[in-house]
């Protein structure tokens, strides 16, 4: 039963990601690709040229910016504007993201 279940989950995960890549393109975003983030992971400070549109798929995520800090759960979506210095921090279980940066 236990490996039933597992696989049902990487397949609803494999449709919300063909899903979110087919959305992100029609918004005029690139098709995206996928992040995984151990438990406490953060990354340096990052900086992005263009608009990023993205998907918590699992866990949950804080987007650090000098305006503030903001919490992201489980198949939210967040957009970074362009020109913006941000740092990621991923929760206790970790996260997995799926993001797309905007077509220039």
């Amino acid at each position: 039963m236990l490996e039933a279940d597992v696989t049902a989950q990487k397949t609803n995960l494999s449709k919300l990601i063909s899903d979110y890549s087919s959305s992100l393109i029609e918004r005029g975003f690139h098709r995206g690709n996928l992040r995984t983030l151990k438990p406490f992971q953060s990354t340096c400070l990052q900086h992005t040229d263009r608009i990023i549109l993205g998907m918590v798929l699992t866990g949950n995520l804080e987007i650090q910016t000098a305006s503030g800090t903001y919490r992201f759960q489980l198949e939210e979506e967040f957009l970074l504007p362009a020109n913006l210095h941000f740092q990621v921090f991923a929760g206790l279980n970790g996260a997995t993201i799926f993001l797309g940066k905007q077509k220039k």
